[in-house]
Formats: C-alpha cells, sequence, structure tokens
C-alpha cells in the first residue's frame, strides 16, 4: 500500500491549468527581466485587485521573495519585530539575517498570531536609543505558520498600531489563498484596505510549479527593491515563466479554489472525523490546510507506516505532528487516516 502525503502543500504537483499556462508561453520570443506582457497583465491584476496602484516584482521562492521584501524596508541598523515562530526566524536558514544584515525581534505567538503587547515593549525600550537596533518593520504571515487565519481586523489593528509608531508591514503570504478562502473576503478587504505595505504573494504552495510576487503598496520600498532583486538573486532572464503562472492561477477565481478545496479537508473533514477522538489533541485552531495533532508516541510510530507528516515537536512520551493538506489531497486520504485512528484505538 503506498503512503499518503501529509507533509507538506509543497509535495504536490503542478495543476493541469497551470502547466498548460507554461507549455503555451513556451514558444517564441518574449522581452526578459519581466519586460514580458505575462508580467504587465499579472501587474494590471493585482492593480485592479487592489483597486489602488501598486508595483510588482516576481521572485523564485517565498524565502528570497520574504528576504527581499524586508532588506527593502529597512536598513541593517533597524530590527524586524515578528512571531517566535515566523517563517523568517526559525525556518529561512539565516537568509534575511545574512542579506539584510539587520536583527530580528520576536514576540511570543499566540496561536500563532503576533503579541502586540510585546512590540509595544520593544518600542518603549528601544526606540530612540541609539544602542539598541531600531525597531522599523513588523512581519505576519497569513495564513500562520501553526496554520491559523488573522481577520481582517486583526490586520487592521497591526497596521495601525505599526504606522502609528513610525513602522511598516510585511506579510508573508505564502498561504495568502488559503486565508482568503477560509475568510470569504477580497483580497483588496484583507491587505489592502488594513494598511499591509509589502506582502509576498505565495502561489508554489497552492498549484504553481515556482515563483512568488512582492506587492509594493509603499513606493519607498519600492524603490529599493527594484534595484535589490537581482543584487539578491531574485532576477531570472526568462521570467515569463512566473507571470504566466499567475495569469492562469488568478483566471476564475482558481487560487480561491484551489485553497478552499484544502481547506475545507481539514476545517470540516477531518475536524468532523476527530470529535470521535478524545485521545487526540487538536493543538491549533483549524482554519486552513494544516494540523497539529499531538499524540503519544506509539500512536504516531503507527501512523508513520501508512502516512508522511511533519514532527514538530518532541514532548517526550508524545509527539506533535503537523498534516497538510494540498490541492490533490482527497477525502479519502483524509478519511483513511480517521480509518487509521480507528483502527490503533478500537
Amino acid at each position: 500500500m503506498e503512503k499518503i502525503f501529509f507533509q507538506s502543500d509543497n509535495t504536490s504537483g503542478v495543476h493541469p491549468t497551470i502547466m498548460q499556462a507554461m507549455i503555451d508561453a513556451n514558444k517564441g520570443h518574449t522581452l526578459p527581466y519581466g519586460a514580458d506582457d505575462y508580467a504587465k497583465n499579472v501587474q494590471q491584476i493585482f492593480k485592479d485587485l487592489s483597486q489602488k496602484d501598486c508595483d510588482v516584482l516576481f521572485v523564485l521562492g517565498g524565502t528570497g521573495g520574504n528576504v527581499l521584501a524586508l532588506d527593502a524596508m529597512m536598513n541593517s541598523y533597524e530590527a524586524l519585530i515578528c512571531t517566535d515562530v515566523c517563517h523568517v526566524h526559525t525556518t529561512e536558514a539565516g537568509a534575511y539575517e545574512k542579506i539584510a544584515h539587520a536583527k530580528i525581534l520576536t514576540t511570543k505567538n499566540h496561536d500563532g498570531k503576533i503579541d502586540l503587547d510585546d512590540a509595544k515593549a520593544y518600542l518603549r525600550d528601544y526606540c530612540g536609543n541609539f544602542h539598541h537596533s531600531q525597531p522599523s518593520v513588523i512581519s505576519i504571515a497569513n495564513t500562520t505558520e501553526v496554520g491559523t487565519v488573522y481577520t481582517v481586523q486583526e490586520v487592521k489593528a497591526i497596521c495601525d498600531f505599526a504606522h502609528d509608531n513610525g513602522l511598516k508591514v510585511h506579510m508573508d503570504g505564502a498561504r495568502i489563498s488559503n486565508a482568503l478562502a477560509y475568510l470569504g473576503c477580497t483580497y483588496k478587504e484583507l491587505v489592502v484596505d488594513t494598511g499591509v505595505d509589502v506582502i509576498t504573494f505565495g502561489g508554489t504552495k497552492n498549484g504553481m510549479m515556482f515563483g512568488e510576487t512582492l506587492v509594493f503598496y509603499d513606493k519607498e520600498s519600492y524603490a529599493h527593491a527594484k534595484y535589490l532583486q537581482k543584487q539578491n538573486l531574485q532576477l531570472i532572464s526568462k521570467l515569463r515563466f512566473i507571470p504566466c503562472q499567475f495569469e492562469a492561477f488568478f483566471k476564475d477565481d482558481l487560487y480561491l479554489k484551489l485553497a478552499k478545496h484544502a481547506n475545507d479537508l481539514i476545517v470540516h473533514d477531518l475536524q468532523e472525523g476527530l470529535k470521535k477522538f478524545p485521545q487526540v489533541i487538536v493543538s491549533n485552531t483549524l482554519q486552513s490546510n494544516q494540523a497539529f495533532l499531538v499524540l503519544n508516541n506509539d500512536v504516531v510510530e503507527k501512523l508513520q507506516e501508512r502516512f508522511y507528516f511533519v514532527i514538530n515537536r518532541d514532548l517526550g512520551h508524545q509527539k506533535e505532528i503537523r498534516l497538510v493538506t494540498s490541492f490533490i489531497s482527497t477525502k479519502e486520504e483524509v478519511q483513511a487516516f480517521l480509518d487509521c485512528l480507528q483502527e490503533i484505538f478500537g
């Protein structure tokens, strides 16, 4: 029996519509470095989604996108405020520190979300003190690294706090499609109207082959980024193969449909099925395509025989595992996981 993948939404392939878009783009000549019509079309798509002027850059992946955005938003003597589970802080191998040469100040996360009281303390203790890096940018992920979703009101509160104190806001949107699908709101409502300055808009985890988009609403940051892009190794010559994917991604709201499918498998199917198993502790709020479950070690070992998933934390006699669904995950696969739990618990 083949093992079922719940390891990551990075394990899935490319959606056929997006693959076809790349095949169609692989014809003839076009201008390089983002001067092609695909790039221009996607820039206009983001302007239409935003109902506001914005500047767009295409990058190879999420880490490069986040680092380029943050490098453009701040100076080396400044500091980034983010949660203690922030992807930039925990899972990008120090890329931000190496390239931006700036400090990270972390807050304790609450279900993946930032603690503004901690952020206030940094401003109180550090701002204006030449002995300390100066807080300059707040970065949040939506969805968060533990699969939870910031609401429109929460994002606005963070942006209002930041702007009132002279800081900018970056959103890591590696799974922004999942957040939008869960909330049922528009991109404009969640990102633009709330006041986000720069967003890394992801596609790779939701059916694309590679590539993300940086959308700048802060002109000063964009003015830096357009020169830093090549220096940070995020500019490729045959750039058309990133925006051509985004064209297909946005057409007929494909990005929302794919994200909703992945979300529903966790938020509805898995969550409903887990109600039968009091032995399973769900350690995050299920709001997207990620679930974190705490199980005894012997249960985890038995599950590993049939499923791929990540061990997020070793808790001694228990482990916290992470399950992630994607656009190609199925109801049958989720049911197989629940059936396996039934076999184990009897």
